[in-house]
């Protein structure tokens, strides 16, 4: 009887055994994709400047009395190799809201997009990748960065007005919800299905933009932004934290289940 409960012990607890996290740190080629702005609007410059080397990224009207930009917030995450049977099973998203001097209140909410992939070990954040991702409104119809992606929003409203934090706060995480978990799974699930991605290569492309359509800011827009720290914010780093789960080879249950049967013979006997 003991060899009888040792085996099934192993069968039952074989999945529990083979389940893993994959903490992935945002890649410190994360920047803000935005357009300066002038008197009228959008003035065709959308070098991202210094946001690439920033530990802050801002979503929404940014700037100094000499300047006014309007941006999102693209961060990138590497895709870990998996074993041959292993699978995703859960997926979250975690960033840290910081406090800004600088900040208005903004009264629009911010959407969670995922938008793509890159290929590149240094995944690409010039000013061609800031005009191409950047984008203001609740739908985008433009096609996904990379063959075979496609554009998918995450989690409606992942900031709000109200998730500011004033000058002098207190970090504040915040986290995909449960049904955005479940959509950055799928998102995920299917890049690893492209053929054309490169585990260990490939960088998956999250974005935080304003979710109004008919906002349309000109240099005279008074700033108004959320504050998220970066990849190279020394202790509030975005995360992607990956859950897998290692099936096990058919022929380890073939052994285990002879075995059983093995054992539940003898005992008849």
């Amino acid at each position: 009887m003991r060899g009888y409960a040792i085996i099934l012990s192993i069968i039952l607890s074989v999945g529990s055994f083979c389940r893993a996290d994959y903490s992935i740190i945002g890649h410190p080629s994360d920047f803000e994709a935005r357009v300066a702005l002038d008197a009228t609007g959008p003035n065709g410059d959308y070098d991202p400047s210094n946001s690439i080397t920033n530990s802050s990224l801002r979503v929404g009207l940014s700037g100094g009395s000499n300047n006014r930009v309007y941006g999102n917030a693209i961060l990138f995450f590497k895709l870990p190799v998996l074993q041959t049977n292993e699978t995703l099973t859960a997926a979250n998203f975690r960033v840290t809201e910081l406090a800004d001097p600088a900040n208005g209140p903004p009264a629009i909410n911010a959407d969670l997009w995922a938008i793509g992939y890159d290929n590149r070990t240094l995944p690409a954040n010039g000013p061609l990748e800031s005009q191409s991702y950047l984008f203001n409104g609740p739908l985008d119809p433009n096609p996904g960065v990379g063959a075979g992606a496609t554009r998918s929003l995450i989690q409606n409203n992942f900031l709000t007005p109200t998730d500011v934090i004033n000058t002098g706060g207190a970090p504040i995480s915040h986290d995909t919800n449960p049904a955005a978990d479940t959509a950055l799974l799928a998102y995920i699930q299917n890049l690893y299905a492209n053929p054309n991605i490169i585990p260990g290569a490939t960088s998956l492309i999250l974005r935080l933009n304003y979710d109004d359509a008919t906002y349309a800011p000109t240099f005279g827009t008074p700033v108004n932004h959320y504050t998220i720290a970066s990849a190279e914010n020394v202790s509030n780093k975005p995360t992607l934290t990956l859950t897998t789960q290692l099936v096990p080879e058919p022929q380890f249950i073939t052994i285990c289940v002879s075995a059983l049967l093995l054992m539940s013979r003898r005992l008849k006997r």
